[in-house]
């Protein structure tokens, strides 16, 4: 990053305050803004996980009940946006990373973890993606009849690829995009594996160089994103899902 973050940040689709209550622990963080559109998960639950992940400085979380396409604050009032798979629920892009834009600072920027499918991807295949049924498992998991078909459609879920982001930000009027394909060191042959696990403990800076010598990926999946810019990150090794991380400054 060009960046720390520091300031007075934004987390847009923040949930119940989560990546907010980490985010003040850091040093420089001022406070949070925890902006979330679901009404009972701010109101029962962000108080709750602020005091418990960020202990005395629960005071720096502000949860508010909001849309990202509509922020409740002033014109160049913000440092930074935190985006946690989030973004990618927006029906337009362009309006909502407008918002965004509205209120950063000049030299702000947007740190966004979501998903940003590969660029060859066609509108079918964009469509095929959002036409996925959810199995059983999934009804049952979220308290739902097991053989209601519940497409990802349905639930709310965009698609984007990887060129349809940076157009966005873009037109949005952001002056820099960067994108990273953030892997895990897991995965392959023997060999693979200790080359990503040994990749996986150098900075970024000097990853990317040697990641471009080792094959591309893979996938036996439809969900795959796009993978310009792989770095491996120990973090995500146990998230269900890797990332792709994108950058923006104002």
């Amino acid at each position: 990053m060009k960046k720390k973050i520091a300031g007075i940040g934004v987390e847009v689709g923040a949930g119940p305050a989560t990546f907010s209550s980490v985010l003040v622990t850091l040093p420089g963080v001022e406070k949070m803004y925890a902006v979330e559109v679901c009404r009972p998960i701010v109101e029962r639950l962000s108080e709750k996980v602020a005091e418990y992940a960020a202990g005395n400085l629960a005071h720096k979380v502000i949860p508010a009940i909001g849309d990202f396409d509509r922020l409740w604050l002033e014109n160049n009032s913000v440092d930074f946006v935190f985006d946690f798979f989030s973004l990618h629920h927006s029906s337009d892009l362009v309006v909502t990373l407008k918002e965004l834009h509205r209120v950063l600072k000049l030299g702000g920027f947007a740190l966004c973890f979501d998903k940003a499918r590969p660029d060859h991807y066609t509108p079918q295949d964009l469509d095929e993606l959002l036409d996925t049924v959810y199995d059983q498992g999934y009804n049952i998991q979220f308290n739902l009849p097991p053989d209601l078909k519940l497409t990802r459609r349905l639930n709310g879920e965009k698609e984007y690829r990887l060129k349809d982001w940076q157009n966005a930000f873009d037109r949005a009027g952001f002056r820099s995009f960067d994108h990273f394909y953030l892997a895990k060191p897991a995965g392959g042959r023997k060999l693979t594996r200790l080359v990503k696990v040994a990749s996986a403990v150098l900075p970024p800076a000097l990853q990317l160089p040697l990641n471009r010598l080792l094959p591309p990926p893979k996938f036996k999946h439809k969900f795959i994103i796009a993978h310009r810019n792989r770095v491996f990150a120990k973090p995500i090794q146990n998230f269900p899902k890797e990332i792709s991380l994108m950058i923006a400054y104002k």
